[in-house]
């Protein structure tokens, strides 16, 4: 046998002893990610390539709070730092994370900040997504003419910054802001709009969710 086959048949039983050791770790390891906290730090300016890739890592695990844990650390290093764009970005993400885990009052002040920051630096495209996530939190609070305000403010900035693939999402907020008025027709020419944005751009999952709207809105009806 050559050296690489001897090495091969010594190592074997070896790793085998360790597969065998570790599996009892392995077994109780498996409960952890849902009995503790994540916590990843990013020691590196909020809004760089570095954060952004801490960002994917941190929704990859598939938990808010994980991520919610990620974004609250940017938003600390942004105020620190002082740079308003970064500010802007994190104050997006960490009013995002709120509204997932349904703290919406500080959901909907981080909103409101980013907002107005937004507006003085003129970044509409952030206004759009602010007034968005305020929609959000209306409709989630049954305040159906102010989520209709939102949603009207969000598709102007998106609109104004040339941003027409955003529209699709605040269309279908607005549609579910219809519905619950009872405008049926309303809400169903907005869901047929946001199909149209989204079979232009390919996004096929959207598409699925916005036919699913369309049904729920056609029940509600009485179809």
């Amino acid at each position: 046998p050559t050296m690489r086959t001897r090495t091969l048949r010594l190592a074997l039983p070896l790793l085998t002893g360790l597969m065998a050791a570790a599996s009892p770790l392995l077994a109780s390891a498996q409960a952890w990610p849902s009995a503790k906290p994540i916590t990843l730090v990013v020691p590196f300016t909020a809004g760089g390539s570095v954060d952004f890739s801490a960002r994917l890592v941190a929704t990859r695990l598939g938990e808010p709070e994980h991520a919610a844990q990620l974004t609250e650390v940017a938003l600390a290093r942004a105020r620190t730092i002082g740079a308003v764009k970064p500010l802007v970005t994190a104050l997006a993400s960490v009013a995002d994370h709120c509204i997932q885990l349904c703290d919406l009052e500080r959901g909907r002040a981080l909103c409101e900040e980013c907002s107005r920051l937004a507006t003085t630096i003129g970044l509409g495209s952030f206004v759009g997504t602010s007034q968005y996530l305020l929609g959000i939190v209306c409709v989630l609070q049954g305040q159906w003419d102010a989520a209709l305000a939102h949603a009207e403010a969000a598709m102007r900035s998106y609109t104004a910054v040339g941003q027409p693939a955003h529209t699709s999402k605040v269309l279908a907020l607005r549609a579910q802001v219809f519905a619950a008025q009872a405008r049926f027709d309303d809400a169903l020419q907005d869901l047929q709009l946001a199909h149209l944005h989204c079979e232009r751009v390919g996004d096929h999952r959207r598409c699925t969710r916005l036919r699913q709207a369309r049904a729920d809105v056609l029940r509600q009806r009485g179809d």
